[in-house]
C-alpha cells in the first residue's frame, strides 16, 4: 500500500444567513471548477447532515487522494475563493495521511 495525504472539503449548503439554502448541484459544480484549475481531476463527494451551533445543516463533503501533487496554498486560495463564491462565513478543510491501493 501507498501513503498519501487526504483531503476533505466540507461546504454546508446554507449561506452566511443560515436560512437561504444553496442547490447541491450547483455547489458542486463550483467545488469542481475550483479544483480542476489546480490540477484536482478525481475526486469523491457525498451530501450528509453536519450541525454547526448544535443545528442541524445539509452539507457537501468531498475528498480526494493526493496523486496530483496539490500544493496546499493553492488548495487554500481555492477554498478561500469558494468561500465568497458561496457565500459562506467558513468551509473545512482537513487533510490526513491515509495509506491506499487503486484494486
Amino acid at each position: 500500500m501507498e501513503q498519501q495525504t487526504e483531503y476533505k472539503i466540507n461546504v454546508g449548503l446554507l449561506k452566511a444567513d443560515m436560512t437561504t439554502q444553496l442547490n447541491k448541484t450547483e455547489v458542486l459544480t463550483a467545488v469542481t471548477e475550483r479544483l480542476l484549475k489546480i490540477g484536482v481531476t478525481g475526486f469523491n463527494s457525498v451530501g450528509g447532515v453536519g450541525f454547526w451551533e448544535s443545528k442541524p445543516e445539509p452539507c457537501l463533503n468531498v475528498s480526494f487522494i493526493d496523486t496530483f501533487e496539490t500544493n496546499p496554498d493553492e488548495l487554500k486560495h481555492v477554498i478561500e475563493l469558494l468561500k465568497t463564491d458561496l457565500d459562506q462565513n467558513s468551509i473545512l478543510l482537513s487533510q490526513s495521511k491515509i495509506e491506499f491501493e487503486f484494486i
